[in-house]
């Protein structure tokens, strides 16, 4: 019975592999949900074949001979599952980052199609997200201090970003040295120090 189980779970694993191998050739997942789904798979294997082990290993008697050997391999099918575990977490870690920095590049591209100026409202109107998705990521711009808060005359939230510029900002922007002269003239000094 143990093999048998021992069988299944392989055929379980190279099926859920194969699975997973098949979606990322058609584009359908990225590297790491495939990284994850394999994880899983090894660490679903590697744990139902180790307990499997376990339970050949413990009907046993003591002083069986290749003893040593089957804890050599449930160690490895143990090791297998935990390389596994650790696989799926790590990839469903980099998917999360890789969703969250694809949510802020879109939020981002309507907001300054906005000029900088928007309400968690309009951005859920014209973006995939959902309301709440839209004020996580705001919230974590304005950690960022990408992004500042300010109350409309209706009490409604608008976030305003300073980084986005109109077109006669851009133009009406001064050098630097008109506000610090030093600031300006000190890597002038130093380069024509360096230069003798």
């Amino acid at each position: 019975m143990s093999r048998l189980l021992s069988l299944l779970a392989l055929l379980g694993l190279a099926l859920y592999s194969l699975l997973g191998l098949h979606r990322l050739l058609q584009d359908r997942l990225s590297y790491h949900r495939v990284i994850s789904l394999l994880g899983a798979a090894l660490a679903i294997g590697g744990a139902l074949l180790g307990l499997d082990g376990l339970g050949v290993l413990l009907d046993l008697p003591a002083d069986a001979p290749g003893l040593h050997e089957r804890l050599l391999h449930l160690a490895a099918w143990f090791g297998a599952g935990g390389l596994g575990g650790y696989l799926f977490l790590h990839g469903n870690r980099q998917q999360r980052r890789l969703e969250r920095e694809r949510e802020e590049r879109t939020l981002l591209e309507l907001i300054a199609a906005r000029g900088g100026r928007v309400t968690a409202v309009e951005l859920a109107k014209d973006s995939p997200y959902s309301l709440a998705e839209v004020g996580e990521v705001l919230r974590r711009l304005c950690e960022q201090g990408a992004c500042e808060l300010h109350i409309g005359r209706d009490g409604q939230t608008v976030y305003v970003f300073p980084g986005f510029l109109s077109a006669e900002e851009k133009r009406a922007a001064v050098s630097i040295s008109e506000f610090h002269p030093q600031a300006a003239a000190a890597p002038r000094a130093g380069r024509s120090g360096t230069e003798k």
